[in-house]
């Protein structure tokens, strides 16, 4: 998988000094391979929040978010899950959003960015690590995602 997502990301979508982007979107792709962490945000009551609207309200301190780093985390997974959709079945994202009239009105590509951007504002521990690869994928997102159509064809053909 790691050589698959190099190749797109370097040799067709030539994104410069991509190796923490690379591993970062690796680790993405094997862990969205276990179906309860597309939707591994939760409500109150510990059921799956499946609209990325909700996703949002829930992380936002002032309507859901239990903490700050409560904040971050739904905000990095916000990023994760429209990367991941956008990329690898965009028509998947898309039927999703003509399931639930409030994401209609949510943007994938403006919404992944600003909540990488929320991701990349935690710079303390334990987040400091993390917070330049989410700075870099709000910067290079729509890149990122447009790399993940190439590497859906070349896990398609192995």
């Amino acid at each position: 998988m790691a050589e698959s997502v190099r190749a797109s990301l370097r040799d067709r979508v030539r994104l410069e000094h991509s190796e923490l982007v690379e591993g970062y979107v690796t680790d993405l792709l094997v862990r969205f391979m276990r179906a309860d962490r597309h939707y591994a945000i939760r409500d109150d009551e510990g059921r799956p929040i499946t609209s990325v609207a909700a996703m949002t309200e829930r992380g936002d301190i002032r309507f859901g978010a239990r903490n700050f780093d409560e904040e971050r985390e739904v905000h990095r997974h916000i990023g994760d899950f429209l990367l991941y959709w956008g990329g690898m079945f965009p028509e998947h994202l898309d039927r999703m959003r003509r399931q639930n009239g409030l994401d209609l009105y949510v943007d994938p590509i403006r919404q992944g960015k600003m909540s990488y951007h929320i991701a990349s504002t935690f710079t303390h521990e334990p987040f400091g690590r993390e917070a330049p690869v989410m700075g870099r994928l709000r910067d290079d997102f729509e890149a990122v995602r447009y790399g993940l159509h190439f590497v859906r064809r070349r896990l398609a053909l192995a």
